[in-house]
Formats: C-alpha cells, sequence, structure tokens
C-alpha cells in the first residue's frame, strides 16, 4: 500500500450517497484508476456532477467492479463533508488538493532557506551538528475531539526521519542541540470549520508560545495554516504543535501526512 498519483486518471461513477464509489471504467483518452494503482494503494481525488464536488484522499480496491473509498474529504460543495451524490453520472479523477499545494509551496520555501545560508551550513560542520533534523506527521489518523476555546495540543504518530534522535516520540517535542534552528508546522483541518471564525496554529517553545500564525476561515471548505520560527536554542530548550480552535463547535484536525506535519532543523 502506498501513496501515489497518475496523469490522465479519469473514470465514471453512477454511486449515489456518500458511500464508496464503484468505478464504471476510464473516460475516453483517459487511464484508469487500476492502471496506476495497486490494491490498497491511496490517492488525491476529485469527485464531480454538476454543483456537487468533493475533493479528498481515496482508498483504491480492486475488484469487479473497482471502487475508491472516500477515505478523507478535505473540501467540497457540502461544507467539506462528504457529498450525497444524486442519480447520474459522476466524474472520478487523479487531481492535487490546492491545501497540498500551498504546503508544498511553504515547504519549497523552507528548504531553500536552510540551503542558501552557506554559513550555517559550515557552521554545523564546526560544531558537530551537521544534518539535525527532524520531520513528523499524524500518519493518516485525525486528532477529533479539539474543543472550542481550547489549545490543544497537536500529536503526531510517525516519525518520518529524526536525525541525532532529539525527537521525544512519547511527548512530541523537539528538543534540539544548542544553535540555531528553525521550525515550522502545518496543520489542516478535517471537520468544524466553521465561516468567518479565526483558528491559529502555535508553535510552543518550552511550554509557552513563541510563534504562531491565524487564518480567518472564508466559508466551511478545507484549511490549513502553517507557522514557521527560528530561534537560538540553548541545548535543553523544547519545541511543540499547538492549536487553537475558535469556531464554537468541535473540531477535527485532518490526519493527512501531507497536509498536517511538524518539522525543523538546526540551521
Amino acid at each position: 500500500m502506498a501513496f501515489k498519483l497518475g496523469d490522465r486518471v479519469r473514470e465514471t461513477s453512477t454511486t449515489t450517497g456518500t458511500g464508496t464509489l464503484s468505478l464504471a471504467g476510464a473516460a475516453v483518452g483517459y487511464q484508469s484508476f487500476a492502471s496506476v494503482l495497486a490494491n490498497g494503494d491511496t490517492c488525491w481525488y476529485a469527485a464531480a456532477m454538476g454543483p456537487h464536488w468533493e475533493v479528498g484522499r481515496g482508498t483504491f480496491a480492486t475488484g469487479s467492479p473497482p471502487t475508491l473509498a472516500r477515505t478523507t474529504v478535505i473540501a467540497s460543495s457540502n461544507g467539506a463533508a462528504a457529498v450525497d451524490f444524486p442519480a447520474g453520472d459522476k466524474d472520478v479523477f487523479i487531481t492535487v488538493p490546492a491545501t497540498a499545494l500551498e504546503a508544498l509551496a511553504l515547504i519549497s520555501a523552507f528548504t531553500r532557506t536552510l540551503l542558501d545560508d552557506a554559513s550555517a551550513a559550515e557552521a554545523r560542520v564546526t560544531l558537530g551538528v551537521r544534518n539535525q533534523a527532524f520531520s513528523v506527521n499524524k500518519g493518516g489518523a485525525n486528532q477529533s475531539g479539539i474543543a472550542s476555546g481550547v489549545i490543544t495540543k497537536v500529536t503526531f504518530g510517525i516519525e518520518a526521519y529524526d536525525q541525532g534522535g532529539y525527537y521525544d516520540q512519547s511527548l512530541h517535542r523537539w528538543t534540539p542541540p544548542a544553535g540555531n534552528v528553525q521550525v515550522q508546522a502545518m496543520v489542516a483541518y478535517a471537520a468544524g470549520i466553521v465561516d468567518q471564525t479565526a483558528p491559529r496554529v502555535f508553535i510552543y517553545k518550552n511550554g509557552s508560545a513563541f510563534a504562531y500564525s491565524i487564518q480567518n476561515t472564508s466559508g466551511t471548505g478545507g484549511v490549513s495554516i502553517a507557522v514557521s520560527a527560528e530561534d537560538v536554542a540553548n541545548g535543553t530548550d523544547y519545541y511543540e504543535v499547538f492549536f487553537f480552535n475558535a469556531s464554537g463547535i468541535d473540531m477535527t484536525i485532518s490526519g493527512s501526512q501531507e497536509l498536517t506535519s511538524f518539522c525543523g532543523k538546526v540551521l
């Protein structure tokens, strides 16, 4: 099982309701999902019919017919919830969500900042802390029950890498060696989005807010917030991610490994 993308992948479906989509074959000039995905693979998808549409992360299954489970809905015409599709033909295709492209742009900028700082690279060699970095994500597991009006710690179940072993998986915090550091967090919502509210994502240092980003919601579609900060760590300073829900109702943080993550590096 793997996350995959493919070019010109598009099929039709006559599935109604909010359940798994049965795929009815590739449209003319396009590939089928089965031509690029194996059983259990996941992908980003869009499904559309007239004014009804949704974008999310789906799980493909072989069979007669093959199917695509609507595992995580990121945005839709139904307020980021699964669309109750009526009868008729739907277009189902592989796409890339806008929130994922925004996150990719932020990661690219973050990486360029690290690579362009030649003096910091030389300092890493001198101090013996070269390439001390980490990256963690939620591994597909949503974090639900985020109460309104409360600052809640964001947890991360999967370590993509942890060079030097400075990330504590049980406490969900990074305690880097002394020196200049840069940290970044991205958080996306899966449910509970309310129009015209102002949720925040925080980077905490030693148990207190150190940096944050705020984004006013417009509509109830999928939203992601990113925050980054640079600091001079003393060797015992630690960094964590927290989220403030301003919606007035419980929210759910998306478990998508592409959209909710925490990373950092010694400069």
